[in-house]
């Protein structure tokens, strides 16, 4: 429960951090950056590389900077935190990156995607209302055939966009 609590919290704190950048500038900086993600998505799955694919997502490093900078609110349990968040993030948020990863690819396998040939055609991103999330849609062509990879969730870290685990193919 402490786990949890404390991932939880860690993941609030990253949120958080969106606000610190004007959304005009997040726009202009993230519009390269999106095109960035979306080829190296575009590449990981062509290449079926889940190394290629975790450069994507947030280093445990990123969020340990993350609560660095807000130590006033771990008090003298900081070290504990990261400690505990860096299991939480080895034992779950990891296998389930890698997870997510092997069933997209097994998933377009069998709706006839030829990973090796897929080609980007559009990455968009959507801020949901009432909520600190970005989605993103990558759509890519295989075969004749328009897809979509949609990520539920997606950060806006250190100038670059990260991708999560909540990937579904469309």
């Amino acid at each position: 429960m402490k786990t949890s609590i404390i991932l939880l919290f860690a993941l609030s704190m990253t949120i958080a951090s969106f606000n610190t950048i004007k959304p005009e500038e997040r726009i202009t900086k993230a519009d390269a950056a999106g095109e960035r993600m979306a080829q190296t998505v575009v590449s990981a799955f062509q290449h079926r590389s889940l190394q290629e694919y975790a450069t994507l997502f947030p280093a445990v490093t990123t969020f340990h900077e993350i609560m660095e900078k807000n130590a006033a609110l771990y008090g003298d349990h900081l070290n504990e935190a990261k400690e505990d968040f860096e299991m939480q993030y080895t034992r779950e948020v990891l296998p389930a990156m890698n997870q997510s990863f092997k069933s997209i690819i097994a998933q377009g396998m069998k709706a006839g995607i030829d990973w090796s040939t897929i080609k980007l055609l559009d990455v968009t991103f959507n801020q949901h209302h009432g909520e600190q999330t970005t989605s993103a849609v990558i759509t890519f062509a295989s075969n004749g055939k328009e897809y979509q990879l949609e990520f539920g969730k997606t950060m806006f870290l250190n100038g670059e966009w990260k991708v999560t685990q909540y990937v579904k193919l469309i």
